[in-house]
């Protein structure tokens, strides 16, 4: 990302891939005149923190249960933070005259096909150390299928459906 403003500026790429908060945040809608959303491939939701789970299970359990309390207060908060972010670089977009497109079903297959393969290879390696590498996925590429439906908001991820 630190990159990315120059490189488009200077016309050493032609685009890149990043949250709709970055066309304000990086001000990336400085140097750019169109944004593709293709929420079917791509979007915030990826984001999450994780802790060492041997840690985790050294940490005392009042310990534990405070941090899982502050995570399910957090979760909606950190939730519509994004959203209200990703809703300013939006605008900001739109300010500087750039233009926001959607894809078509179509060109959203082509890519899901086209990123298919790292997802392949992410399920292997993770599997093979023992952890839900397939469920992680099925979850993730649900959640991307409810927010390409418009089935999204952060409440609806905070109340775990």
């Amino acid at each position: 990302m630190p990159e990315l403003y120059q490189a488009l500026q200077k016309g050493v790429v032609q685009g890149g891939v990043f949250p709709l908060e970055s066309n304000k945040g990086w001000r990336l809608a400085e140097v750019t005149n169109y944004v593709s959303a293709c929420f079917s491939t791509g979007y915030g939701l990826g984001f999450f923190v994780v802790m060492n789970k041997d840690k985790w299970g050294k940490l005392p359990e009042d310990v534990r249960k405070t941090i899982e309390a502050i995570n399910q207060e957090w979760i909606i908060k950190h939730g519509q933070a994004w959203d209200d972010s990703d809703f300013k670089g939006v605008q900001f977009l739109l300010e500087k005259g750039n233009t926001m497109n959607g894809i078509d079903p179509k060109e959203a297959e082509r890519r899901q096909k086209a990123v298919q393969p790292v997802m392949d290879t992410y399920q292997k390696e993770v599997s093979a150390k023992g952890l839900p590498a397939k469920e992680v996925l099925d979850f993730v590429n649900q959640r991307l299928n409810d927010v390409a439906q418009g089935k999204f908001t952060s409440k609806y991820i905070a109340d775990g459906q």
